[in-house]
């Protein structure tokens, strides 16, 4: 009887906590204010019931373009929780994601980049909100398009991200 209890005020405290820390889940990504320039912590993305077609719930997951594969190194990664990485071990992006009808937001909140004399990644604080049109949505390939240029990309099963942090994206 005192687990339930004990789990259930720790769930209602992790709300608050995340509700202090200034997060506004299904509000446009530009309002979403940052607690400071590193801050990736989790999210909800805000998925809807099952329908026929559901953007967020098919994005989830680790992918690689199309025409490079995803025995590159360089994919993009999209977590249940709202949070992405796109890149490679040298350099990339992470922030967090939403979709909203059928434009993938990402908020990227750091660029990090690995020098020729380090193995340890710099990070550099970021803020830049993009949104992509999505054209196409499977589960197993999604295209976005950014300005003129189409970006197809494929779910890489076997893929894994890491993230600065040490979070991962699976």
């Amino acid at each position: 009887m005192i687990k339930p209890m004990l789990f259930g005020a720790l769930g209602f405290g992790l709300a608050a906590s995340l509700a202090g820390a200034g997060y506004y889940v299904g509000q446009d990504a530009a309002a979403i204010p940052i607690a400071s320039p590193f801050d990736t912590r989790p999210v909800k993305v805000e998925l809807s019931k099952p329908k026929a077609h559901d953007d967020a719930a098919q994005i989830i997951g680790v992918w690689a373009l199309a025409d490079d594969g995803c025995a590159t190194g360089y994919g993009a990664g999209y977590s249940d929780d709202g949070r992405f990485s796109e890149g490679d071990e040298f350099s990339g992006v992470e922030g967090r994601w939403r979709v909203s009808g059928r434009t993938l937001i990402r908020e990227t909140v750091l660029r990090y980049e690995t020098g020729d004399d380090s193995d340890t990644p710099k990070a550099q604080p970021l803020h830049q909100i993009d949104r992509f049109p999505i054209l196409r949505s499977t589960g197993s390939e999604f295209v976005i398009q950014d300005r003129s240029r189409k970006f197809s990309y494929v779910k890489c099963p076997e893929g894994r991200r890491i993230l600065l942090d040490g979070g991962k994206i699976e």
